[in-house]
């Protein structure tokens, strides 16, 4: 972005071409293409740190101590009350920030899932089946040994799902810590293959 001397507006450097239609202005703007056009480049300046419920935004531009023109940078809440056209509470900050958290659990939920999910059919891939589901109809199979892989693979499966779910349900009440997802997934049960 570039200030106008003049004016103080800040243009882009898109704007400021269709400003001057007719001039041909060079790609790269030396200093003296900046003072031709009565410019002053912003400068960037390092974004505040903010927690998870505020946001930083840029507020236009001051002078730093150098004379150069930096961004400002203005904190403020993530969340507001939401009121109606009558001023009345639509919805409260606290639900706005629990409706957050909900959308990050259950975001942080289905990765773990999605990842247990493709565990799963990996492992039932090693004996040439399409998935775990694949897999797991072959319990009522007549065949002997197909019927005792997929025994083991649904006996499997539910000590897997059991396990992920109890977990997850460990995490989201503070029993333990956050697993990485290789973590999450080299605890859970393994397949007992029938010989």
């Amino acid at each position: 972005m570039y200030r106008i001397k003049s004016s103080g507006e800040l243009k882009s450097q898109g704007q400021l071409r269709k400003m001057y239609p007719n001039t041909s202005l060079p790609r790269q703007w030396k200093a003296a293409t900046l003072e031709a056009l009565g410019i002053e480049p912003v400068l960037a300046s390092p974004a505040p740190t903010v927690t998870d419920l505020q946001v930083a935004y840029k507020d236009g531009v001051t002078q730093d101590a150098l004379g150069n023109w930096v961004w400002n940078w203005t904190i403020r809440d993530k969340f507001s009350d939401v009121v109606d056209e009558d001023g009345n509470v639509v919805k409260t900050v606290a639900e706005q920030i629990q409706e957050m958290r909900d959308a990050e659990a259950k975001a942080l939920q289905d990765t773990y899932v999605n990842a247990v999910q493709a565990h799963l059919d990996a492992e039932a891939r090693t004996r040439n089946y399409d998935s775990i589901l694949s897999l797991c109809t072959y319990a009522t199979s007549t065949d002997v040994k197909f019927a005792a892989e997929g025994q083991a693979g649904v006996a499997w499966r539910d000590a897997v799902w059991a396990k992920c779910y109890s977990t997850l349900v460990d995490v989201a009440t503070g029993v333990r810590t956050q697993p990485t997802v290789e973590e999450f997934i080299a605890e859970l049960p393994t397949i007992v293959w029938p010989a």
